[in-house]
């Protein structure tokens, strides 16, 4: 699963998955040739930074839902009960989970009875249809892929691994965006995209889930950086690793690789690789320029 909020990365990532299973798929006879999987509701074109229209949260109120919470939601329903979201939710994850096989006929059908049921969730909740049109103001997580957030197993909701390279936009050019408003609301703070995309990402993995990142290193010290700080001291961090000069950019780079968990007294493995070449760092076992540190996190912890 994955989300873009360039349209044609999504593009590119449906043909590169594609095309993978193609070199990797064995036929005897044109028989054995199955048709490639449809990727429309795995890799998904939207802002997966913002899930707020208006002064709604929708990933909180669908969360609140599969909670089955007994307080009262913030907004007003329209001839809709709990028990129809519910169900209808479900019938989502059924048939997303047939569409991803289907073929011809089926397909299409699918996508109509896929795009009923949305529209059916987002009305209960008063979505806001203008902002639901533009894919740069909201994004769902929670009714984009239900099958990973609508368990009966409150433990099992959430991604088990998270994996990117968040984009490197600037606390100055942030303040340029479109979505600058939406930013503030949803996180309480403005800064560089990738904090805003850590502190996000934790929402999303379940309990003991992995979030490994590749970002710049500038979180290491700079103090608008101390929330993301505090929120990595507060996870287990397995390691972190200073990378050899990655892009053809300004900034230097690190990786984290961190478990979704509380755990008051471990080592940190810190690795610094910046002195390897790029072939060292693909085999990083044996390269020589590494070095290796094993501290006790709670010397960084306040």
């Amino acid at each position: 699963s994955g989300v873009d909020i360039q349209e044609g990365a999504i593009d590119i990532a449906h043909l590169r998955v594609w095309l993978s299973l193609v070199v990797d798929y064995e036929a005897k006879t044109s028989k054995d040739i199955k048709p490639l999987p449809n990727l429309k509701y795995r890799l998904i074109h939207g802002n997966s930074l913002i899930s707020t229209a208006g002064d709604i949260n929708i990933d909180e109120e669908v969360k609140d839902i599969n909670e089955e919470c007994t307080k009262q939601l913030s907004v007003k329903s329209i001839n809709r009960d709990k028990d129809k979201v519910i169900g209808d939710i479900n019938k989502l994850v059924i048939k997303r989970d047939k569409y991803f096989d289907a073929v011809f006929k089926d397909k299409q059908n699918l996508e109509i009875n896929i795009d009923k049921l949305e529209d059916s969730i987002k009305e209960y909740f008063l979505f806001d249809s203008d902002s639901c049109k533009d894919k740069n103001l909201c994004f769902s997580w929670q009714l984009a892929f239900p099958e990973v957030f609508n368990n009966d197993n409150k433990l099992d909701r959430g991604f088990d691994i998270i994996i990117g390279n968040p984009p490197y936009v600037s606390n100055k050019k942030v303040n340029k965006l479109d979505y600058k408003n939406q930013l503030q609301q949803e996180f309480g703070f403005i800064d560089d995209l990738y904090n805003h995309f850590t502190c996000k990402q934790f929402s999303l993995l379940k309990e003991n889930g992995i979030l490994s990142y590749i970002t710049s290193n500038t979180f290491f010290t700079i103090k608008s950086k101390l929330n993301m700080r505090k929120l990595l001291q507060s996870k287990y961090i397995k390691e972190i690793i200073v990378t050899p000069k990655a892009f053809n950019a300004l900034v230097d780079t690190s990786i984290f690789i961190v478990k979704n968990i509380d755990k008051e007294k471990y080592k940190l493995k810190f690795i610094d690789t910046s002195k390897c070449s790029i072939d060292e760092y693909y085999n990083l076992e044996q390269a020589c320029n590494k070095e290796i540190y094993e501290i006790d996190i709670n010397l960084y912890r306040d």
